[in-house]
């Protein structure tokens, strides 16, 4: 294969992961994480890299000031929406094409088959636990874990080596659990010392440019306090929602300082705790792999064993979180690069176990993708057909068109910054907060006198959804609006020179499905009823008239269950005479 044909191959793959992590980060992110993005976001944005006080390391809080810049300068507020979810991603999908070009470095090296060689490159760039663990969650450890895959990569790439341990440190300055790779990378530093020592003054420069902001901030200990000290505790759990040993020996959340065996906390019973007992197990592995890995001679062997010591990592520690297990992945992927075709089965069946254990927790919600999936069948369709029905001569001249196009590997990162770059500046355009029309001397239906209100769940919002987030409705976000859970009736007093009632509806984009029946009465009369709206529809809007009436409510109803029912009322007013 020549060299063209293999960056070809290359930039192929290249495009599937783009367009895989772009489709998934349309998926319903984990609520929970992207409210600590909302809430970093904002220290970031009022009180600069000083004003930050959470438990994460500073290598992606300097990515989180971007963001919170973006915001700033769009004039955007923060919320828990795509356009946040989106923004905090983009390093994961350079991340990921970045993981992707090293498997690819490694694997063409090789004598390999066509097809094991595209199934390799395949299984990287549509990886599920990845993807699953990544752009759909909403979370950001193939950041930190690509970064020491490159590191391990690094070591054993001629004239490149002293770069491994400044790349390793800025992976450790990026997400903690990095240490589960500490004992193989330092055995492999201990063998290239003559080369490996080089890099120190360099990784010293790199943590200091780090640490830079804070350190000027004054609050650098505080920073490292949070994301190294505090946070190894911070969840005094056996297990949370980890497959380890002790979910499958104490359940989930159970206390770590909980005897084990039946044994009393007044005893030896406090020393024998999942604790103590996984740490121990951990270390023992650890140093096992130690021992092994000052042995290594050929990078197969370093990717391995750098695996297993993060599977050791993730399966014997208590206080494990369930994405914890990504730390395995790509390790067990540039091992892919190289391993024999037995092992194969063992790296597959880590990713399928990585996969399962996060999609348990943050599922696949088909709602939100309905659009994407529906728009990606109907190109496939298209495309499939013109590739069928194109005369053999036109698409011989377009391969031999595509053929004289020049190659080269930066062009995959070149368009994915393009692309990414489109679609946020799409989303600020959307984003920006629809406010009210109050021409004709309108008047905001909440700003009337409220006569009653009743609702079946939670409490009526203004401005706000019934979950206190903006409200968006087809990913528009509107200003002025109330947020209901259907059921709900919204009764209010009208002036004496009421005209017509405008209001738009539907339900929130926060919402994972529900179905609503949206209502107007005037003076206990229905002078309007949508019939059955469903998530993902968009708004609607209508206008009524009330003339001469003294009295307007606002209702929705359930269509079935009433799970999800976010129902909005967006822009309400009524204009005067």
């Amino acid at each position: 294969m020549s060299s063209t044909q293999k960056i070809r191959l290359f930039l192929i793959w290249a495009f599937a992961c783009i367009g895989a992590n772009l489709l998934c980060t349309v998926c319903g992110a984990y609520e929970g994480d992207q409210g600590y993005w909302a809430d970093w976001l904002r220290q970031l944005m009022d009180g600069g890299f000083g004003g930050f006080h959470g438990n994460y390391p500073p290598v992606y809080v300097w990515w989180l000031w971007v963001v919170s810049r973006i915001y700033s300068v769009t004039g955007l507020g923060i919320d828990r929406n795509y356009l946040l979810k989106f923004l905090c991603l983009w390093p994961v999908f350079f991340a990921h094409l970045g993981l992707l070009q090293i498997v690819w470095k490694w694997t063409v090296r090789r004598n390999l088959p066509a097809l094991q060689l595209n199934l390799i490159l395949a299984f990287t760039a549509l990886n599920p636990a990845l993807l699953a663990g990544g752009p759909m969650w909403g979370q950001v450890d193939i950041v930190p874990l690509f970064i020491a895959v490159a590191a391990f990569s690094l070591l054993f790439t001629p004239g490149r080596a002293k770069w491994a341990f400044p790349v390793f440190v800025l992976a450790i300055l990026t997400k903690l659990q990095m240490i589960a790779f500490l004992p193989v990378f330092g055995a492999l530093c201990l063998r290239r010392v003559r080369i490996a020592w080089k890099g120190i003054p360099i990784a010293f420069g790199f943590a200091v440019l780090v640490l830079l902001p804070f350190i000027i901030a004054g609050n650098v200990k505080e920073l490292l306090s949070e994301a190294y000290v505090a946070s190894a505790s911070m969840y005094p759990y056996s297990s949370y929602n980890a497959a380890n040993l002790w979910m499958w020996t104490q359940g989930n959340v159970c206390l770590d300082t909980l005897p084990l065996f039946g044994l009393s906390a007044d005893g030896i019973g406090k020393y024998i705790t999942a604790n103590t007992v996984g740490k121990s197990l951990f270390c023992l592995f650890s140093v096992f792999a130690f021992i092994k890995a000052l042995r290594i001679r050929n990078p197969r062997e370093a990717f391995k064993w750098a695996t297993w010591n993060a599977l050791a990592f993730f399966v014997l520690l208590p206080e494990m979180h369930e994405r914890y297990i990504l730390c395995v992945v790509p390790m067990s992927l540039l091992w892919l690069s190289r391993a024999e075709k037995k092992n194969y089965p063992w790296i597959v069946a880590i990713t399928l176990l990585a996969a399962i254990n996060v999609l348990f927790i943050n599922g696949f919600h088909g709602t939100d993708m309905w659009p994407w999936l529906s728009a990606l069948v109907c190109l496939t369709f298209f495309i499939a057909f013109i590739v069928w029905t194109v005369p053999c001569k036109a698409k011989a001249r377009a391969l031999n068109l595509c053929e004289k196009l020049p190659v080269r590997k930066a062009s995959a990162y070149l368009i994915l910054a393009i692309v990414v770059i489109a679609i946020a500046a799409v989303q600020v355009r959307v984003s920006r907060p629809v406010s009210a029309d109050l021409a004709s001397d309108g008047i905001l239906v909440y700003n009337l006198q409220q006569v009653s209100q009743t609702q079946g769940y939670k409490s009526p919002q203004i401005g706000k959804t019934v979950d206190e987030h903006a409200l968006t409705v087809g990913d528009r976000v509107y200003k002025d609006g109330i947020g209901t859970h259907a059921p709900s009736a919204l009764v209010y007093q009208l002036p004496e020179n009421a005209d017509s009632l405008r209001a738009g509806y539907g339900i929130d984009d926060e919402a994972n499905g529900g179905d609503v029946i949206f209502r107007i009465r005037v003076d206990g009369n229905i002078v309007w009823s949508s019939g059955p709206i469903q998530s993902g529809k968009g708004a609607g809007f209508i206008a009524v008239p009330v003339r001469g009436a003294k009295t307007v409510a606002l209702e929705t109803d359930t269509d079935g269950p009433d799970a999800n029912d976010h129902a909005d009322w967006l822009s309400p007013v009524v204009t005067r005479k």
